[in-house]
């Protein structure tokens, strides 16, 4: 009895720890990371800013941090010019947008499934090759384009949309993200219970292990889906398949003159990315704590 009370006792002592700091040192790491947020935030600030200036402002020196007399014009001039395409605007967006959702929706199914073993397969050389996947991380994804378009062009996927679907689905820092989530939350008495009752390790996966996995998945999402709306179209040649950022970026092309549309091409860009980051954004701070990723 003596051993279980010191064990309690041990176990209280730990959870009344608590981290010491002193108000000043409190105050000076929120202003740090206020300034630092102030800092990223700076070039989407003038971004919004340009694109809502009209062209005699955009050309006042010294340049001012501010809009006088804000203006729809540029974003009016970004459709016009969309116009002029012999494909429809909306097909362009079609295009993005079924490649971002096909292809954040294939690839973290695809990571899970990748995971699931990673993490809970009691099997020799399971650390070996965890540890592999892990040492992908240090290649560039530039340094397999030139295999990657080999193998696609082999499988008869180049100029469709599976050219740029197929290469995310090998994010491996998704799997890796999800791995140390389902390693971490997930105990391995809740999976033999569950095999005990009979159920198959795909049952597993689907019925009990993705649904306690949703905030890596939805921390997966902010990972995965701004790659995919900003593609423009490597591997994709045909003019009905291009995809919306690839149109818009040649209006950035045009020079200083169509500085203001291209401002106004990069608002337009950034707002799906801002609307899926700011819904996901709590699910990424409960996976990084659990996972441990800085």
């Amino acid at each position: 009895m003596n051993i279980f009370k010191k064990y309690a006792s041990y176990r209280r002592s730990k959870r009344e720890v608590r981290l010491s700091r002193s108000r000043g040192g409190t105050i000076g790491i929120f202003l740090f990371l206020a300034a630092l947020g102030a800092l990223m935030f700076i070039p989407f600030y003038l971004m919004i800013v340009n694109s809502l200036k009209p062209i005699e402002e955009l050309f006042y020196w010294p340049p001012r941090l501010y809009v006088i007399n804000p203006t729809t014009m540029h974003f009016r001039t970004v459709f016009m010019i969309l116009d002029l395409w012999m494909v429809p605007f909306t097909r362009f967006v079609f295009n993005s947008a079924f490649i971002s959702v096909v292809g954040t929706a294939v690839g973290i199914l695809v990571a899970s499934l990748a995971a699931y073993p990673l993490a809970k397969a009691k099997v020799p050389g399971m650390k070996f090759i965890t540890a592999v996947v892990v040492g992908t991380l240090l290649f560039s994804n530039n340094s397999t384009d030139f295999v990657r378009f080999i193998i696609m062009s082999f499988f008869g996927m180049i100029d469709s949309y599976w050219a740029l679907i197929i290469p995310t689905i090998s994010g491996v820092v998704i799997v890796f993200l999800i791995r140390q989530f389902i390693e971490a939350t997930i105990p391995d008495e809740t999976l033999e219970a569950s095999r005990i009752d009979g159920a198959s390790e795909f049952a597993i996966l689907f019925k009990i292990v993705l649904p306690m996995i949703k905030p890596a998945m939805l921390t997966a999402v902010i990972f995965t889906f701004p790659g995919l709306w900003g593609a423009e179209g490597a591997g994709v040649y045909s003019e009905n398949l291009r995809t919306l950022p690839s149109v818009l970026a040649q209006i950035g092309l045009g020079g200083i003159a169509l500085s203001g549309p291209a401002a106004a091409v990069g608002v337009i860009l950034m707002i799906p990315s801002l609307v899926i980051f700011v819904y996901s954004q709590r699910s990424m701070m409960q996976t990084m704590s659990y996972t441990g990723i800085k």
